[in-house]
């Protein structure tokens, strides 16, 4: 799709993201386990945390964390994924890949979670944490294919 002759991919992801996101609200109806809905919240983290993150300028996703977050959290949010996007060149097998994008994206953005989680010796939600995974990768797999 295009608008005055420019491509719209950041706008037509995230209208994609958000229908895959509204598609995996079947899943707590088919498995009868309401941590599934953690796989709409995975889906959902796609509008934020997508493959294009590896761009060296503000991405749509970026856009959305500024406007709807504020200008202080979006600029800590893009400094947070600009080491990201310096080491991962755009469209990589690294960020553009199925599943294994996912994962490393998911890595990035958790590892200081799970520092934390890990230093507190807290035990791991691995379903809640296996269905959000799933959201994502549904997602990014929509992103993807698009591109």
């Amino acid at each position: 799709p295009k608008r005055n002759g420019l491509p719209m991919e950041g706008r037509y992801h995230y209208r994609v993201t958000l229908a895959l996101a509204g598609a995996t609200l079947i899943a707590p109806i088919v498995t009868g386990d309401v941590r599934a809905l953690a796989m709409t919240a995975g889906a959902l983290t796609g509008l934020v945390v997508e493959p294009d993150l590896d761009v060296d300028h503000r991405t749509h996703s970026e856009n959305l964390v500024y406007r709807h977050a504020g200008k202080a959290i979006g600029t800590l949010w893009q400094l947070y994924w600009y080491p990201y996007a310096l080491i991962l060149p755009h469209r990589h097998k690294l960020s553009h890949s199925p599943i294994l994008s996912t994962i490393i994206r998911a890595l990035y953005l958790l590892a200081p979670a799970i520092a934390v989680w890990a230093w507190q010796g807290w035990p791991v939600p691995w379903a809640i944490l296996g269905y959000w995974l799933g959201g994502l990768a549904l997602v990014d797999l929509g992103h993807i294919i698009l591109d």
